[in-house]
C-alpha cells in the first residue's frame, strides 16, 4: 500500500461531477493526504474555490491543451490526472504513453476503447456481439430514413427515441411521443426526466431532408433506470473488474440522479463486468440501463469516465474515484464491502465569490479544508 501525498490533476472541472470526485478523493479509505489540482476552460467553475490550485487551459480540441497539461502537472508535481469532460478523453488517451514517459499517469482507457464507448451506435453493437441486451436501435441518415425507423419500432402506437451518436448526458436526446399523447406526456412528465417532442417537432429540429450527422433511433424503453459505477484495469497482476456497483434511479434532474438508491441488481452487474473486460475499458467508468416491459435490463450507453453520481458508491463503502487514482499508481484497489441499499440525496449547494475571492460558501468541504 502507497503512502505520502499524491498530487491528482481533475481536468474538466466544471462539471457536475466535481465535488463528488473531490469528496471521493479527500476522504479516501487510507485517510491518504491528497493534494487536488483543477482544470477547466473557464475561470468562472465553483471548482476553482474548492481545489488547491486551479488553472486555465485551452480546449481539447486546441493543440496546445496536452502541452499545457504537461506543464501544470510538472509545475504541480502531479501524480495522476484524472479526466472528466467528455472532449478530453479521446485526447488525453492518445497522449497516454506520451505523459506516462514525464512521470504522470492517465486514468483514462486506451484510444480504441474510448473510441467505442463514446460512440454510442458502435458502442451498441459492440455490446451486442458480447451478448448484451440491447434496445431495436436504427443508424439513419435522412428524414426518410427516421419515419422509417420510427415505424418499424411502432410508432404511432408507440414512442421512440432519437439521439445523435455524440450527444453527451441529454444533449441531442429526445422521446418522440405519439400523436395525441403529447398532453398526457406535458401533464405527467417530471421537470428533469426525459425531454420529449412530436414528430413535426422533431422535423423542425433536424429539417426534412439529410442530415448534418447520422441520427440514432431506438425503442423507447419504459422500466426503470440503473446507472452502473465501474472500477476495472490492471495494476501488474494482469486486468480486473475490482468494483460493480448498480444503482436505481429513483429521481432525476437535469439528467442526474437526484435520489438513488444502491441495489445489488445480479443481471446488470455481470451484464457491466462482460462489458468492461470486452470493450476494454479502464479505470473509473459506467453503464446506463433501463428495463424494457419484459424486465430486461438493456444498455443505454457507457461513460468512460467518473460519472456525476459516482459519490454514490463511494458512500456505499466502494469509492471507486480514488480506485482509478490507486490503478493509475500501480497500486492494487480494494477489497470493497459495498453496503447495498445506501440511499443517495442529492442536495443544491453554492458559493459567494466577490472580486475573485470566496466569501462565503455552504459546502461543507470547503468548511473542513479550512479546519
Amino acid at each position: 500500500m502507497g503512502s505520502g501525498k499524491v498530487v491528482v490533476l481533475v481536468t474538466g472541472s466544471g462539471s457536475s461531477a466535481t465535488p463528488s470526485t473531490l469528496y471521493s478523493l479527500r476522504r479516501n479509505p487510507e485517510g491518504r493526504r491528497v493534494r487536488v489540482v483543477c482544470t477547466d476552460i473557464r475561470d468562472g467553475v465553483a471548482a476553482r474555490f474548492m481545489c488547491d490550485a486551479f488553472y486555465r487551459v485551452p480546449r481539447a480540441g486546441d493543440p496546445g491543451f496536452v502541452d499545457a497539461v504537461l506543464e501544470i502537472a510538472g509545475r504541480e508535481g502531479v501524480a495522476v490526472v484524472l479526466p472528466q469532460a467528455p472532449a478530453e478523453l479521446p485526447v488525453l488517451a492518445a497522449a497516454r504513453e506520451r505523459l506516462r514517459r514525464e512521470g504522470v499517469a492517465v486514468a483514462v482507457s486506451r484510444p480504441k476503447a474510448v473510441a467505442t464507448a463514446l460512440d454510442k451506435y458502435r458502442m451498441l453493437r459492440a455490446a451486442e456481439g458480447l451478448g448484451v441486451p440491447v434496445p431495436r436501435v436504427f443508424l439513419v441518415h435522412d428524414w426518410d430514413g427516421l419515419v422509417g425507423a420510427a415505424e418499424e419500432l411502432g410508432y404511432p402506437d408507440e414512442p421512440f427515441v432519437v439521439r445523435v451518436g455524440s450527444g453527451d448526458g441529454m444533449r441531442g436526446f429526445r422521446v418522440v411521443v405519439p400523436p395525441g399523447r403529447a398532453r398526457e406526456w406535458f401533464r405527467g412528465e417530471r421537470p428533469g426526466g426525459a425531454p420529449w417532442t412530436t414528430l413535426s417537432g422533431l422535423r423542425e429540429i433536424l429539417g426534412g431532408g439529410r442530415f448534418e450527422e447520422p441520427v440514432m433511433v431506438a425503442e423507447y424503453l419504459p422500466g426503470v433506470e440503473y446507472t452502473v459505477d465501474v472500477l476495472a484495469g490492471d495494476a501488474g497482476n494482469g486486468y480486473r473488474v475490482y468494483a460493480v456497483v448498480p444503482r436505481r434511479r429513483l429521481e432525476m434532474r437535469i439528467s442526474m440522479t437526484w435520489v438513488g438508491v444502491v441495489e445489488e441488481r445480479r443481471d446488470v452487474m455481470e451484464y457491466s463486468a462482460r462489458l468492461a473486460e470486452g470493450l476494454g475499458l479502464e479505470y473509473a467508468f459506467g453503464f446506463q440501463f433501463r428495463l424494457g416491459r419484459d424486465g430486461v435490463p438493456r444498455l443505454l450507453e457507457c461513460n468512460p469516465r467518473i460519472q456525476s453520481t459516482m459519490i454514490a458508491s463511494t458512500f456505499a463503502g466502494a469509492n471507486v474515484v480514488w480506485g482509478a487514482v490507486k490503478l493509475a499508481l500501480g497500486e492494487e484497489p480494494g477489497p470493497y464491502r459495498v453496503r447495498w441499499g445506501t440511499l443517495l440525496l442529492r442536495y443544491w449547494g453554492a458559493l459567494g465569490v466577490h472580486r475573485g475571492e470566496l466569501v462565503a460558501s455552504d459546502w461543507a468541504l470547503h468548511a473542513e479544508q479550512q479546519q
